[in-house]
This record gives C-alpha cells, sequence and structure tokens, in this order.
C-alpha cells in the first residue's frame, strides 16, 4: 500500500532534497486522520513483534526498544523508495508515526496478546473443524460464487447505461453557453469511433500521422474536420452539422480560434452517437487543439451535455491541466471521478489528444506517447464507492484491494481444507491447483462478458498469486 503504484523510476536524484537518504521533508501535507492510520498502519506490525519476542528473556524494556527501533528502519526503508515513485510523498512525519504505530502494537500484545492469540487459535480451529472433507466439497466453490456473482452488479457499474440521448455536441463551451466556461485556443479536427482503439493505432492518431485518424485507423462513426468555413459537417454523415453558437457579447470568431466569447454546437442532440456507444460499452476520442492560455479553470473544450447541466462527456482545460470525465454509474459527481494530467498546456502548441475507453479501462494518448496514468473501473472501485466517495487516483488501489478481499480468505481456506485432505499427493496437488486457478480465471472471464474489454493475464496471475499468499501463510501458521 505504501509504495503503490509500484511504478519506480531509479534514474536521477529525487526532488525536494539534496541527498534522497534525507527523505523530503515538508513536501507532505498532513492531517490528524493520516496519522492515525500511519499510526494504524504499523500495530499489527509491532503486535506481531511482542509475539515474536515473548520467549525471549531480555528485559522488556529492551523489547520495547527494539520493536520502536524495528519498526523505524521499516518504515524508514519504505518512505526511501517512496523518493522514486512519483506519484508518492516520502518525509520524516511517516516515519514517525510509523514509530509510534510500531510501539503502540507492541505494548497491545504486552497488554492482551495472549489473550488475542488464543481466541484466534481458536477460531482457526473451529474453522478447520467446519471444513471437513464433506463441508469442504460446497463450502469453498458457495464462497468464490457468492463472490464471483457479486462482482457482476458491481461491475455493471462502470457501464455507459446512465447517458443521456438528448445532448448536444459543444466545441469550446457547454451545452447552453457560459462564458465564465468558454475555451481559448485553435480546434483543428475531433473524431469519434464506438470502439476502443489499439495501442500502435492510438499512438498512430495521437501522433497526427497523415490520414490515420480517418484512413488507415478502425473506421469512426463521426469525424469532423475544421479546416472549411461553418457550418461544419460530419465527414461520415451520421451526426448534425456543427454552427456557431456566440456568447452574450455576440463576438464571431475569425476561422476557428475560439476567442472564448463564441463556440460551436451541433445543430440537434447527438442520440445516434450516445446510443452507439451504449451498444458497444466503449467509445474513443480524438482532438487536435492547442490552448491560448493558461488561466482560469473549468473550461470546455469537448462536451457531449445538455443545458440543464447534464454532462455525459467532458474533455477540459483547468489552467495548465488536461481534465477527462464520462458519465458512468460510478461517476455521478463529476469531478470526484475525473482524470486529470498535470501541464499539458504550459506551452501553447498543437496536441494530438486521444483517450480510449474500452467498457473498463480509460487510457490517453498524446501527441505519439501513451499516458501512465491508469484509470481502471471495476468492481473494486464500485465496491469502496459504497463506503467513501472514490478519487480517479485511487481506482486502481481499490482494484488490488478487491482482489486480496476475495482470494487472500479464499487461500485461507483452501490451506484449512488441505489439512483435513487424507488423499495421495497428486489428487491433492490437482485439487490446490485448481482452487488457485480456477477462480481467478472465472472472475476474468465474468468481468470480461460484463464490461467488453479484453482479456488480461497479468489479473489472473495477480490474483492467483494472492490466494496463494493466503494459502502459504494459514500453511505455516499450523500444523502441517
Amino acid at each position: 500500500m505504501t509504495l503503490y503504484p509500484f511504478r519506480f523510476q531509479f534514474a536521477g536524484r529525487p526532488p525536494g532534497a539534496t541527498s534522497p537518504f534525507l527523505l523530503q521533508s515538508g513536501t507532505k501535507g498532513s492531517g490528524i486522520f493520516d496519522d492515525f492510520l500511519n499510526i494504524l498502519l504499523f500495530v499489527p506490525f509491532g503486535f506481531a513483534l511482542g509475539g515474536l519476542l515473548q520467549s525471549s528473556r531480555r528485559p522488556r524494556a529492551q523489547k520495547l526498544l527494539f520493536a520502536l527501533m524495528a519498526g523505524a528502519l521499516f518504515s524508514y526503508g519504505m518512505e526511501f523508495l517512496q523518493n522514486y515513485v512519483p506519484s508518492r510523498d516520502s518525509g520524516w512525519h511517516d516515519v514517525f508515526t510509523n514509530s509510534a504505530g510500531a510501539l503502540a502494537g507492541f505494548l497491545l500484545w504486552v497488554c492482551m496478546g495472549e489473550l488475542v492469540a488464543r481466541r484466534l487459535a481458536l477460531a482457526e480451529l473451529h474453522m478447520k473443524n467446519l471444513l471437513a472433507r464433506r463441508r469442504m466439497l460446497w463450502l469453498i466453490p458457495l464462497y468464490y460464487l457468492l463472490w464471483l456473482g457479486a462482482s457482476v452488479p458491481l461491475q455493471m457499474q462502470s457501464r455507459l447505461t446512465n447517458w443521456d440521448s438528448d445532448c448536444i455536441l459543444t466545441v469550446g463551451n457547454r451545452a447552453g453557453g457560459r462564458l465564465s466556461s468558454a475555451w481559448k485556443g485553435e480546434i483543428y479536427s475531433i473524431v469519434f469511433w464506438d470502439r476502443a482503439l489499439p495501442e500502435k493505432v492510438a499512438n498512430e492518431i495521437s501522433a497526427g500521422k497523415a490520414g490515420s485518424a480517418t484512413g488507415n485507423s478502425p473506421a469512426p462513426v463521426a469525424a469532423y474536420d475544421f479546416s472549411a468555413p461553418p457550418p461544419v459537417p460530419d465527414e461520415r454523415r451520421s451526426l448534425p452539422d456543427l454552427v456557431w453558437n456566440s456568447g452574450d457579447q455576440g463576438i464571431a470568431a475569425k476561422g476557428f480560434v475560439l476567442d472564448g466569447k463564441t463556440w460551436l454546437d451541433s445543430a440537434s442532440p447527438v442520440e445516434g452517437l450516445v446510443k452507439n456507444f451504449q451498444a458497444t460499452n466503449q467509445f474513443s476520442l480524438y482532438v487536435e487543439c492547442a490552448s491560448s492560455e493558461i488561466d482560469g479553470d473549468d473550461k470546455q473544450i469537448v462536451s457531449i451535455s445538455r443545458k440543464s447541466g447534464i454532462f455525459d462527456l467532458d474533455m477540459r482545460q483547468d489552467g495548465p491541466d488536461l481534465g477527462f470525465w464520462f458519465r458512468n454509474p460510478l461517476s455521478t459527481r463529476r469531478y470526484l471521478l475525473a482524470e486529470v494530467i498535470s501541464n499539458v498546456f504550459l506551452s501553447h502548441r498543437k496536441h494530438g489528444i486521444l483517450f480510449t475507453y474500452d467498457g473498463a479501462n480509460l487510457v490517453l494518448f498524446m501527441d505519439g506517447q501513451r499516458n501512465s496514468h491508469r484509470y481502471s473501473l471495476g468492481p473494486g472501485p464500485a465496491l469502496a464507492r459504497v463506503i467513501r466517495h472514490v478519487k480517479a487516483s485511487e481506482l486502481e488501489g481499490c482494484g488490488y484491494v478487491y482482489y486480496a478481499m476475495v482470494f487472500f480468505p479464499g487461500g485461507l481456506l483452501l490451506g484449512l481444507a488441505v489439512r483435513n485432505a487424507r488423499s495421495k499427493l497428486l489428487p491433492l496437488a490437482g485439487a490446490l491447483a485448481c482452487g488457485l486457478a480456477i477462480p481467478p480465471a472465472a472472475l476474468e472471464f465474468i468481468l470480461i462478458h460484463v464490461s467488453g474489454r479484453a482479456f488480461v493475464l497479468g489479473n489472473v496471475i495477480l490474483a492467483s498469486c494472492i490466494g496463494l499468499g493466503g494459502f502459504l501463510w494459514i500453511s505455516v501458521s499450523g500444523e502441517s
């Protein structure tokens, strides 16, 4: 959790410190809740150390000091590695709070550790008795079936089911037109697909290679070329023309340089485009544009929206940053799940920007390069949203937590069941392999069926490894 999202950049010196060993004190804000979480994170670590040191004859004060130092060194090691994860901040404050958590955990063991250990051992014994040879044949499959069944409605929340077909396409503003949200810049082309694009094709299109967007790529459902005077027709003849819609001051733009007072609206709702996206549960949007200023927030570059304020899709500029949002049951509050890419518009040069959504994952390609940001919708974020508001930066982590919730306990159950098995080695190995491989593969195929995305072998491997971790943990902690 502390090293998430596990993308290390070891080249160069980390910013904010003369030496990485000094961490980056002062670059990270904190609060009472953050301090509480940092302390809570290391309580199990200190509690476990208390159990390991129980048999030692050293004075309790030395054991306490050892737990404190071990917590501090472990925390410092993680904070040091965070220096090389660009999206994380390291600092001495976390070392102090983590160390306090290790100390609190050790004291918790001193006060009630043996009682807790006995209760846990008793619970493990009851679970082992519950998983008798006959019961385990249906209890473990039932456990996984419940999770697989719950994953279907959770993954359904990534679908484009709540798009509004009465929305219009607006370039340079939102429907209804507000001068406060009008964008300033040049627009060159806009292309829509009702499917996700392969990475190679998306790179070529965003690089602006001649003919890629409408020629060599999969056939788009709509394409607007802003090289001719308005009204601007859809080259695919599936969407209405784009016409000028002046703001309150009624100043017409010259050519297709949007001056923040004029914009373009589709002559009627883009109902066909919305229905195509809903039918495939996928879409891709390519926009070639150049911003003329970086002042001001929430300036709509392209939007599919209604005058009432309902948005289906929104690509915008927030100062120097690029933002993108699209409607689904998970993103009912628009900016909590908006993808934001920093400092895209610091220069006023032209950019080829392509967003593609495969039913579960939104990916950005810009100027011929795939962006490293990951925007993944699945059962994990949907379940987390029941408890709290989820941010875009937390989506991938919620997915990891969901896999841990499903497969680590499954591995525990499998380990307890294996203890009770009285079979030969080969059948036992086969049962173990099936228990660690079939449920992850079944979950992957269910999520594929619901979302329409491609098969990801890494998800199956991750789930299998988590299940194996649970199996090994319960196996080494008890009798063989």
